[in-house]
C-alpha cells in the first residue's frame, strides 16, 4: 500500500483513500511526509542488525507516543506519514521538528549515541500528491548528506537555490565553482593563506564582521583585511546581496563536489 502512495500507482484519490481504509488509515486527512535515515560512521557499510533495532525502536516509540503516524520502510530509510489538521507552515514545521527531536533522543539513548538525518517534503492537502512530497523529502535528505550534515532535519522548501543546482551536471557545477571561487582557491594554495575559510565564516555569519571574527578566533581588523583581499581577487563588492548569494552557492557546490 505505501508503495502505491509513494509512486502514485493508484488511479485517483478515491482509490487511495479506499485502499488506506483496508489498513486502518484515514487518508482523507492531509499528511506531511518525512524520510529518516541513520547516519553512517565514515565509510561504514549498512549494519543490518543495527538498522533493524532502529526500525523496531522507532516503531515502538511512535506506537506509544504518536499512534496516528503511519510508519513504513524503503531500503535503508524509514518513511513517516504525519496527519495534520492545518496548512499553516509554521505549525506543521514545529510539529515535525518536535517529533524528530523526540525520535533523536530515543535513538541516542538506546543505540549508543547514534543519530539519524531527516528530510521533509512540502505540505500537500491531497493524498494523491504525496508522491511529490516523497521525492522532495529524499532530495532534502540527500542534499543534507552532501553538505556533511548529521543528525539534522532538512525541509525541502528551505533549500532555496540548492534545489536548483542539485540536479545539475558535475561539469557544470565544476565550471560554476571555478568561475566563482577559483581565484581564491588558487591564491590560498600559492600563498598558504585561508581566505576561503574567512569568506565562509563571513557568509555564514550573515555578513556580521564581529561574529565572523569571533568564529575564527581572529581580530576583526584581521578579518576586514582578508575580506578586502578577497574583494580584490574577485573584483566584487562583498556588501552586495547578489554577490553574497553567488558566493554562498559556490561554497555549497564546493562541498557537493567533495573539495
Amino acid at each position: 500500500m505505501i508503495q502505491d502512495i509513494l509512486y502514485n500507482n493508484l488511479p485517483n484519490r478515491e482509490a487511495m483513500v479506499n485502499r488506506g481504509r483496508l489498513w486502518g488509515w484515514d487518508l482523507t486527512r492531509p499528511h506531511l511526509l518525512v524520510v529518516l535515515s541513520l547516519d553512517r560512521q565514515a565509510q561504514q557499510e549498512r549494519d543490518e542488525t543495527l538498522w533493524e533495532r532502529w526500525r523496531q525502536l522507532m516503531q515502538y516509540h511512535l506506537k506509544h507516543q504518536a499512534p496516528e503516524i503511519i510508519l513504513a520502510d524503503r531500503g535503508d530509510q524509514l518513511i513517516l506519514l504525519i496527519p495534520v489538521v492545518t496548512d499553516e507552515l509554521g505549525v506543521n514545521k514545529g510539529k515535525i521538528a518536535g517529533l524528530v527531536k523526540s525520535l533523536q533522543k530515543s535513538t541516542a539513548a538506546h543505540l549508543e549515541g547514534r543519530t539519524f538525518s531527516a528530510g521533509a517534503g512540502r505540505f500537500y492537502e491531497d493524498v494523491a500528491d504525496l508522491y511529490r512530497a516523497y521525492q522532495e523529502a529524499k532530495v532534502a535528505l540527500e542534499i543534507s548528506r552532501l553538505l556533511r550534515r548529521r543528525g539534522t532535519l532538512t525541509f525541502f522548501d528551505e533549500l532555496g537555490v540548492l534545489r536548483l543546482i542539485f540536479n545539475q551536471g558535475e561539469q557544470e557545477l565544476e565550471d560554476y565553482y571555478e568561475e566563482t571561487l577559483g581565484a581564491i582557491q588558487k591564491y590560498d594554495a600559492k600563498h598558504n593563506t585561508n581566505l576561503m575559510e574567512t569568506l565562509a565564516a563571513y557568509l555564514y555569519a550573515s555578513g556580521d564582521h564581529n561574529r565572523a571574527a569571533e568564529d575564527m578566533f581572529i581580530h576583526v581588523n584581521t578579518l576586514r583585511y582578508r575580506l578586502k583581499k578577497i574583494e580584490e581577487l574577485l573584483g566584487q563588492d562583498l556588501r552586495r546581496i547578489d554577490v553574497q548569494v553567488n558566493l554562498y552557492t559556490a561554497l555549497q557546490v564546493k562541498v557537493m563536489l567533495g573539495r
